[in-house]
């Protein structure tokens, strides 16, 4: 038993070879076990800060100075940590000298939540050494498959031709070549043309049909505007609720939380206390707020971290919107304005008619702005840091802003003047705003967002078709594979059934059938409307 046990020890602790048809084979080795090797190329992988080298790190409780201290003459010396810095030193060295011809060193450009990585200080060393003799190679991360010259499988090989025939510039004698190639195989020329097909993406068990998933008596425009982004997310994070539950759930309870602090202080019913300091104010509602919701925290530092990223947001925010409100024509008139559930003592729902019956449209506004006298209307919906794009106004990716307004316009007979995105950490609008409402308040709305009367009320219109339009694409249980906008980082990617590089095209299809529906029709332009004004 002994010997079995010393010799599985010394098996464990050296590297062995089998050399029975390994040629041309890759092999991994742990950098501390591949000393006593050497190859024509070697790639050194996942080159990261703190994990190649290590992050080392002395003991919080005993230094290695007071280490160093105690061990004095001592038989069995206490271990140090800093000097494992140089270990980690040595087994770079070893893993860059053990190529003879060529030498790869890598690193992911992004971690598992999609944020850039750290790459080890150990690569700017090399730089430092070698300067621009090294050459970098990066991956273009916007593009959803290689190319021809970096296939490595036959599917690869497959979709990088498929994509160059996509682009009008790739059509030449090279690619047809590749095409000629692979059409020679007949499964890859079966897959050529599947892709061509259109598929058919609807739900044919009568059990789905008639479970009542799909019917719709209220809605809200965030539902749909997750469905005119992608269907099939909408059926994954609607219908069959895949999301796991604590997904995100921290980052709801703090926008909750800001939410809640910005309505108690543009609430215009509240009286104010005039000689309470901003910071006192804060800290007393961010209290309040987790009383009402309490949030959890896995660690203290955690809490510490958020409570402080809260506070700091909110005292710039309403440092800057207080002074900005003094000098503007409009005040708060209306915070977290809800309607849709009468029951609940909110506004009546906006109703739209859809697949021949009325949809009722709930919401919660976040902030409504009024001028003086009462009249004109400007919807405030508070994001931490995204923006806004007119272009997905033209797309129907954005529905929220022109529903919103038009049921301030019908519950509380305000004029629609515009809606913006109002961004808290940079403190910047962006939205649309109509031109000929803008323009009695002089300069307080930029002239790149007001568009001309015409268009604004082409803008509200569209909204409601594209509402119609989904719902109806909703009810008639249809879940194509067609996005009209993708995310780069979707949390059903691994369910995922669209093929990233039809996207472009999909898009260009979508924007013609949406050119062509009479009830849409193309957006107006500035030119175009001021024509039709003259005639």
């Amino acid at each position: 038993e002994s010997f079995t046990d010393y010799f599985l020890g010394l098996v464990e602790l050296d590297v062995y070879s089998l050399h029975e048809r390994d040629k041309n084979r890759v092999q991994f080795y742990d950098v501390s076990l591949a000393r006593q090797k050497e190859y024509q190329v070697v790639f050194v992988a996942g080159l990261l800060e703190k994990v190649f080298p290590m992050q080392v790190r002395e003991d919080p409780l005993l230094s290695d100075w007071e280490r160093k201290l105690m061990n004095g003459n001592r038989e069995h010396p206490l271990a140090e940590r800093l000097p494992r810095q140089n270990i980690e030193r040595f087994f770079f060295y070893l893993a860059v000298t053990r190529a003879r011809e060529r030498l790869y060193l890598s690193y992911p450009r992004l971690d598992f939540e999609g944020k850039e990585s750290l790459p080890s200080f150990y690569l700017e060393e090399v730089k430092r050494l070698f300067g621009d003799s090294v050459p970098v190679i990066r991956q273009n991360l916007a593009r959803p498959v290689p190319e021809i010259s970096e296939a490595i499988t036959r599917r690869e090989w497959e979709a990088s031709v498929a994509a160059g025939l996509r682009k009008a510039e790739s059509r030449e004698i090279l690619m047809q070549d590749q095409l000629a190639e692979l059409s020679g195989d007949p499964q890859s020329r079966e897959r050529f043309l599947d892709a061509l097909k259109t598929v058919e993406a609807k739900i044919l068990d009568e059990k789905i049909l008639k479970g009542g998933y799909f019917k719709i008596e209220k809605t809200s425009p965030t539902r749909l505007e997750t469905y005119a982004q992608c269907p099939y997310r909408y059926f994954a994070d609607k219908i069959l609720k895949l999301k796991e539950a604590g997904q995100d759930f921290r980052a709801r309870q703090k926008g909750s939380l800001l939410h809640y602090v910005l309505q108690q202080y543009f609430d215009p019913r509240r009286e104010k206390n005039a000689k309470e300091p901003l910071e006192k104010f804060i800290e007393r509602e961010i209290e309040e707020g987790l009383k009402q919701s309490p949030m959890t925290w896995a660690e203290p530092y955690q809490e510490a971290l958020d409570r402080r990223e809260l506070f700091e947001m909110l005292l710039d925010f309403l440092k800057y919107e207080t002074e900005r409100l003094e000098a503007s024509s409009f005040k708060p008139g209306y915070v977290e304005y809800a309607f849709g559930n009468p029951e609940k003592g909110e506004a009546p729902p906006l109703e739209i008619a859809g697949a021949g019956k009325k949809i009722k449209l709930r919401g919660r506004v976040d902030r409504i702005d009024t001028d003086a006298a009462g009249k004109f209307a400007l919807v405030m919906d508070y994001k931490r840091s995204s923006g806004f794009k007119a272009s997905d106004l033209e797309l129907g990716t954005a529905l929220q802003l022109p529903l919103y307004l038009l049921a301030v316009q019908k519950n509380l007979g305000l004029a629609p003047l515009g809606a913006a995105i109002y961004s808290l950490r940079d403190h910047k609008q962006s939205g649309f705003y109509c031109e000929g409402i803008a323009k009695l308040f002089e300069k307080e709305f930029s002239s790149r967002s007001s568009v001309p009367d015409e268009i604004f009320r082409k803008t509200l219109e569209r909204a409601v078709v594209f509402a119609q339009k989904f719902i109806k694409e909703i009810e008639s249980c249809e879940i194509p594979a067609r996005p009209r906008d993708c995310e780069s980082f979707c949390p059903y990617d691994a369910v995922c059934r669209i093929e990233k590089w039809k996207l472009p095209v999909i898009l260009e299809e979508i924007k013609s059938e949406d050119r062509a529906d009479p009830e849409l029709g193309p957006m107006l332009s500035s030119q175009e409307t001021e024509e039709k004004e003259k005639t």
